[in-house]
């Protein structure tokens, strides 16, 4: 005999497909909404650059509107290329540093405060016992 199928096989089956169906469309949809949203993206990344470039380019236009005068081209060059007009005397100091006051104070008569020797003075004094 063969078997009889139930009326709830059909059902099952049907409900089965209709499950599949609803999966496959929405994995359809989750793709090129996955591409929108990364596009969107990637334009206001794009608008950001485009505004960083807009605000670095008007910045650029100011310097060369301020190069274009002799004042500040004259400016720029005593200050980094240490130039002098023709009659004005330039002067350039060389040597050393100059030293800090010695320790004695010969105004004073008298020492003023010895410093404190160093950690490693001291502790070589106590290991050596000296």
């Amino acid at each position: 005999m063969a078997k009889a199928s139930s009326p709830a096989e059909p059902r099952k089956s049907r409900k089965l497909v209709y499950a599949l169906v609803a999966t496959a469309v929405a994995l359809s949809v989750l793709y090129p909404l996955r591409q929108y949203t990364a596009s969107k993206q990637h334009l206001a990344e794009l608008v950001a650059s485009e505004k960083r470039i807009d605000a670095k380019t008007e910045e650029l236009k100011a310097a060369k509107n301020r190069l274009s005068s002799d004042a500040e081209v004259e400016r720029l060059a005593r200050e980094h290329l240490h130039m002098v007009r023709p009659g004005e005397v330039a002067f350039a100091i060389t040597g050393a540093a100059p030293t800090p006051p010695a320790a004695d104070d010969p105004a004073a008569g008298r020492k003023t405060e010895t410093a404190k020797p160093p950690w490693y003075k001291s502790f070589w004094r106590w290991l050596t016992g000296g």
